[in-house]
């Protein structure tokens, strides 16, 4: 397989769990290369620009080509400008794609790649790109905390099957596979037993210092000011509930507010909290990085349990 914006290993990890061996890892970030490259030492990576990786560095056929283009352009917590470049990125996806010819392409994104403008403007053309270049394609929508992750996290997936022309459309054979969701959820208690050191967190500051301990586990602050009649704020710390998943963790992390704090302590996550909520393995090597990166890489990576469920879908005969 290969693995495009492929961050710091996330998806690495999980379809490594399920059976894959990656040959290559396309990422721009240094840093998440860094951790990447720590973690995976196996793997070669190209650091840099996906629209410069040239399709002749693959030397080997490969049976899945894996990508995660950068959400923040189509994300409901963003802007969604219509004019931000990386909301063009799925190209690089079809180019390569079309070059290596895997059996199977797998594009992750956020819930809203399918809703709004981008739906018309980012997922349709994706998919019909990938469908006119010979793979018959599906998307669903699936939620991570129903594939053993300990996180409530939506995320939009796209899974191109390379079939022949000459194979009916409704041959089960060319339909791409989807792992089959669990019943079962983990809650953050699951998720942090036995952990003796949740890593570096951060006190909230500022107006967020005085909201977070009126906030209760599992609600927000502007649910706790509603009550007191207070006015709403930008700064709606929420706090998560023991025995409940995760919330959808995100990049980005301020000490004046918009973090998730801890379901008893007013402080934010803690790195390796942070870490196991995603799924991550206790001995994943964060290279020493300073509290804000690694939260960042985290919240931008794919949980290795989702990646691997898919990677184990995809390999049943």
């Amino acid at each position: 397989m290969v693995s495009l914006f492929a961050g710091c290993g996330g998806s690495s990890l999980g379809y490594s769990a399920a059976g894959f061996r990656e040959l290559l890892a396309a990422e721009w970030d240094h840093k998440a290369c860094e951790v990447f490259a720590a973690n995976l030492p196996g793997v070669r990576v190209f650091q840099g620009d996906v629209r410069e990786l040239n399709p002749a560095m693959l030397e080997h056929k490969i049976f899945l080509l894996a990508a995660s283009p950068p959400c923040q352009g189509v994300s409901v917590t963003g802007k969604r400008r219509p004019g931000d470049p990386r909301n063009e990125l799925w190209r690089e996806v079809v180019r390569l794609a079309d070059a290596w010819k895997p059996r199977y392409v797998v594009v992750e994104n956020v819930k809203g790649l399918t809703l709004g403008s981008m739906r018309t403007t980012v997922f349709k053309p994706l998919c019909k790109e990938l469908a006119s270049i010979g793979y018959t394609v599906e998307a669903r929508l699936v939620d991570a905390q129903f594939l053993g992750v300990p996180q409530r996290r939506e995320r939009t997936i796209v899974i191109g099957a390379r079939t022949p022309l000459d194979v009916p459309r409704t041959d089960a054979d060319a339909l791409p596979a989807f792992p089959v969701p669990s019943g079962r959820v983990r809650t953050v208690r699951d998720a942090w037993t036995g952990l003796d050191d949740p890593g570096e967190s951060w006190v909230p500051a500022g107006a967020s210092a005085v909201l977070a301990p009126l906030v209760s586990p599992g609600s927000a602050g502007d649910v706790a000011l509603a009550a007191r009649g207070g006015k709403p704020t930008r700064w709606n710390v929420k706090r998560l509930a023991w025995d409940r998943p995760g919330n959808t963790l995100v990049r980005e992390v301020r000490r004046d507010g918009g973090q998730f704090l801890h379901p008893a302590e007013n402080r934010t996550l803690g790195t390796r909290e942070l870490s196991r909520l995603q799924s991550f393995p206790d001995e994943f090597n964060f290279c020493g990085l300073p509290y804000k990166d690694v939260h960042a890489l985290i919240g931008n990576s794919v949980p290795p349990l989702m990646s691997r469920a898919i990677g184990r879908a995809l390999l049943q005969p």
